[in-house]
């Protein structure tokens, strides 16, 4: 037998209510909309540094190189360019002591392409009583040549005050490869390391050297400056040549961007 329910005297029946349409949405939480809303800034700003941020231009070749170098040759004949490739680097005569200083010594004294350089152009004059030997290695890209640079940094404070080094390796005729062929101490001088250049001074017995280094895009630049009797200098003239130097490198990559 079927049930039959029967409303209580006086009791209203119950309003069913109809919803049409997606049920309504809850509301977001204010802290959600304020993380939303830091990263969408966060985003911008990115984009904002990532586009704007100035980006190392193409890498230079050593054609461009040599054009560079062809407004660094004096026109009275003093100086001229060459180029310089592994094929005429010393790499196994001597050693350097400590190994840890090698970074500042071995494109001068060991006439030796630092392991990641490509080739270069380089050139010699003299100067009044100073020696003056400029040259720019390129290597792989602009990080390659960066990492040159830090190594050198590196060796620069691994170094400051201490005694450096080189003696002669046994040669295969079984030479004695003991002797020393040079020595020097290094320091620093009044210029700050910076992200695109360093430089230090190489006190000799009978002299003084002074070593500059300058980042552009995938390439190294050293500058060499010695003279005999001498125990100070001024950086205004290294300043200058490192300065007139990147002006032909800067105008060089002009012409190819064109």
């Amino acid at each position: 037998m079927d049930a039959v329910t029967t409303p209580v005297r006086g009791e209203q029946p119950a309003v069913e209510e109809l919803i049409l349409g997606p049920r309504p949405n809850r509301p977001v939480p204010r802290w959600l909309l304020m993380v939303a809303s830091i990263m969408a800034v966060l985003l911008i700003c990115g984009f904002a540094v990532w586009r704007f941020w100035p980006q190392p231009g193409p890498p230079l070749s050593l054609a461009q190189l040599q054009d560079a170098y062809a407004g660094m040759v004096r026109g009275d004949g003093v100086n001229d360019a060459s180029v310089l490739t592994r094929r005429g680097s010393n790499q196994d005569a001597v050693t350097v002591s400590p190994t840890d200083c090698t970074a500042l010594v071995e494109t001068i004294m060991i006439n030796r392409l630092p392991a990641a350089a490509l080739d270069g152009v380089g050139t010699y004059w003299l100067e009044g009583t100073w020696s003056i030997a400029l040259f720019t290695l390129r290597f792989d890209d602009s990080s390659a040549a960066q990492a040159e640079l830090t190594r050198a940094a590196t060796a620069l404070d691994t170094c400051a005050g201490e005694r450096v080094s080189l003696a002669a390796n046994p040669t295969s005729g079984g030479e004695n490869g003991s002797a020393t062929l040079w020595q020097a101490v290094v320091g620093h001088t009044s210029e700050q390391t910076t992200s695109t250049g360093l430089s230090y001074t190489l006190a000799m017995p009978d002299g003084l050297m002074i070593g500059q280094l300058m980042t552009y895009r995938n390439t190294v630049s050293w500058q060499f400056r010695y003279a005999a009797g001498v125990t100070t200098y001024a950086s205004d003239p290294a300043d200058r040549l490192i300065q007139s130097l990147q002006n032909q490198l800067d105008a060089v990559a002009a012409t190819a961007s064109r």
